[in-house]
């Protein structure tokens, strides 16, 4: 019934302009929360993998700066071998050359060699002899400092390898110990693995070309990849965002030999991103298409409910006008507008109250979880909220490998203060210690919490123990200043421990308990900082660290 008056609605009438006019303002408005929600979507889920690339990007420079660094270690070790020295300046070429390949294979170096204080070449391991006629490899190693170690990349018939040179003195330079580590495919799959993402060395051939040496990606990712490098725009971050692969990437030069440019290029596609997007997108468009059906048949019945009284109005004028006063009857229609608007206004009012009882709870509700995940005297995190922030961020290290620290603060002196002067400088105190913590926050997600009394916790979702420790002297130094609260001035200090995942826990309260333990070896041998260990055992930082 309803359909088939729908199929006499004029649209030069009344009726049929209110029907035309809410229907087509519900469309409007669906398409345009479709448009705004696609945009959005792909706004930010392109700058969520920009975000992703760039941390991918540090965790595989910091992880070719780790297989230098092994490189290095291995060089020094073998140029610190009396016997090896023994047989250098003796020029014993045959224990050279097993002395190397014994030492390639034992730091999984693919090649080491020997030169003079020249750059002369005086022994090779077995795999060696081809680079002995690179060029602008002897360059480097010709313009090489009188001391100390360098690294480098290099391409060698289209191979690329991570180079470390280290100095022989005795006590003048008497050679040089030149190792090298093929980045062939299976170390980008594993670099790729440990980031998270799609990894390629390129490099700029003779022809001013950029080639793919070395990648996890395959055959066909490898060809768009090179055809996105090599167009004239191909200097932005983008460097292939073309349907049906699309990806996004960053790129950034890695220090080689002279000559020779060589760039690192991580990806991630952006298709597999959007894809929990484009379902929904799907099912918000299967959504509109049942509203607008709804909103059709609602829209007519509304405007027929609307125009009635309009038609009773005009009927009744009509048949006074045809003088037909037997049967005037009662126009009821001015009452059913008054009803109408008198319902209004009640809606309205109770509309009113309701918003307003909501706003009310709504405010209540956010001063009681404010009071539940905030220290009432600091204005920090409390424990509960800072648990919850480390099992979140817990979730995101265990998943993507990224770094993780926390640390444990407790105050030195706090407790004489507190004893001698009272409980309200003591909170005084308490308050200004709070602001110098904050200072040391360096990243947006990087949280202090207060645990309770004079205990404090910090998490740093992005540090490695290093880091963590840079902050940790700086944040101990900063503490061992004078606070002055009122006519007083207080030296109080602290003692930290730190902790980092996965290597000290997997868990919030193994993290939490490794850490405390740190915390209070550091107190009880007053070295102001401790590291947790895998095996429980705190130690002092490290040297590395200390570097």
């Amino acid at each position: 019934m309803g359909w088939r008056r729908m199929g006499r609605l004029k649209l030069d009438t009344l009726s049929g302009r209110i029907f035309v006019f809410f229907f087509v303002l519900i469309l409007i408005a669906q398409l345009g929360s479709i448009g705004i929600s696609s945009t959005l979507s792909d706004s930010i889920t392109r700058q969520t993998l920009r975000n992703e690339l760039v941390t991918a990007e540090r965790v595989v420079r910091r992880q070719l700066a780790q297989n230098t660094d092994y490189l290095d270690l291995g060089a020094r070790v073998l140029a610190a071998d009396y016997g090896f020295r023994e047989a250098m300046m003796s020029r014993d070429i045959p224990t050279i050359v097993s002395a190397l390949d014994n030492h390639s294979a034992r730091i999984h170096a693919d090649w080491m060699l020997l030169t003079d204080a020249h750059a002369m070449p005086l022994a090779t391991s077995t795999e060696a002899t081809a680079l002995l006629q690179h060029e602008p490899l002897v360059r480097w190693l010709r313009a090489l400092p009188r001391h100390g170690e360098s690294a480098t990349l290099a391409t060698v018939n289209g191979m690329l390898y991570q180079i470390i040179a280290v100095r022989i003195t005795a006590p003048i330079p008497v050679g040089t110990i030149v190792a090298g580590f093929h980045l062939d495919d299976e170390v980008a799959q594993k670099l790729g693995a440990i980031a998270g993402v799609r990894l390629s060395f390129a490099r700029l051939n003779a022809g001013q070309r950029w080639e793919v040496v070395t990648s996890n990606l395959d055959a066909a990712s490898r060809r768009l990849l090179i055809d996105a490098l090599n167009q004239p725009d191909a200097d932005w971050d983008t460097v292939l965002d073309r349907p049906p692969h699309r990806m996004l990437g960053v790129r950034g030069p890695l220090a080689a030999v002279p000559g020779h440019r060589v760039e690192l290029v991580v990806q991630k596609s952006l298709d597999e991103a959007l894809a929990p997007f484009q379902k929904l997108r799907n099912w918000l468009l299967w959504l509109t298409l049942g509203g607008l059906a709804l909103a059709g048949l609602f829209s007519f019945r509304i405007a027929r409910s609307v125009t009635r009284p309009l038609v009773a109005l005009a009927t009744s004028a009509d048949r006074i006008a045809r003088g037909d006063y037997s049967r005037n009857r009662r126009i009821t229609a001015p009452r059913e507008i008054a009803a109408l608007s008198h319902a209004l206004d009640s809606m309205r009012e109770r509309i009113a109250q309701r918003e307003a009882r909501i706003l009310e709870l709504a405010t209540r509700e956010a001063h009681m979880l404010d009071l539940a995940y905030r220290d009432s005297l600091t204005g920090l995190p409390n424990r509960a909220l800072f648990n919850e922030r480390l099992e979140q961020s817990l979730a995101v290290t265990l998943r993507a490998g990224a770094p993780l620290t926390i640390m444990l603060l407790d105050l030195d002196r706090f407790k004489q203060v507190n004893d001698s002067h009272g409980h309200l400088l003591g909170d005084q105190l308490l308050v200004a210690v709070a602001q110098r913590l904050r200072a040391h926050l360096q990243r947006g997600s990087d949280v202090v919490a207060r645990l309770g009394g004079d205990e404090f916790a910090f998490l740093l979702p992005a540090a490695t123990p290093a880091s963590a420790a840079q902050i940790a002297r700086a944040l101990l130094d900063d503490l061992a200043r004078p606070f002055p609260i009122g006519d007083h001035e207080f030296e109080i200090g602290g003692s930290l421990g730190i902790a980092s995942a996965p290597g000290n826990g997997r868990d919030v309260l193994t993290l939490m308990h490794e850490a405390d333990v740190a915390m209070y070896y550091a107190k009880r041998m007053r070295i102001g900082l401790a590291f947790a260990q895998p095996a429980q055992t705190p130690k002092t930082v490290p040297p590395a660290a200390q570097e």
